[in-house]
């Protein structure tokens, strides 16, 4: 049984280790068409970027400090939805427990008699 789950690791290593492929770049178009002219341009602005800096390199600029802690001290709490913060769960548990109350004292028929006279003003 761990025969084959040492294997299944040593080829997920072997798969991440393994250098990236590129694809080979595509054919030029034609020359004087309007996708060559593109394509000249394209390869104009890429020539006169910097190059992209190396794995380790980008490593060493990454920041190895934790982040700032913030002002009060304590943990940052994540931010609450608007609706959250608004009161409108309050109003529908309000909404929800009239509800329950009609099914638990008259069952569907109390519910529908409380949606009738609640919302239909029908008595």
């Amino acid at each position: 049984m761990t025969v084959p789950l040492q294997a299944a690791r040593k080829a997920r290593g072997a798969r991440k280790s393994a250098p990236a492929r590129r694809r080979p770049p595509a054919p030029l178009p034609p020359e004087g068409t309007e996708a060559r002219r593109q394509r000249d341009a394209i390869d104009a602005i890429k020539a006169d970027r910097e190059p992209e800096p190396e794995p380790e390199q980008q490593l060493e600029q990454q920041p190895t400090s934790p982040p700032p802690a913030s002002p009060r001290g304590g943990p940052s709490l994540p931010a609450v939805p608007a609706p959250v913060s608004t009161g409108s769960g309050f109003a529908l548990g309000v909404v929800v427990w009239a509800f329950g109350l009609a099914y638990l004292n008259g069952g569907m028929d109390g519910v529908r008699k409380f949606a009738r006279n609640k919302f239909f003003n029908k008595g």
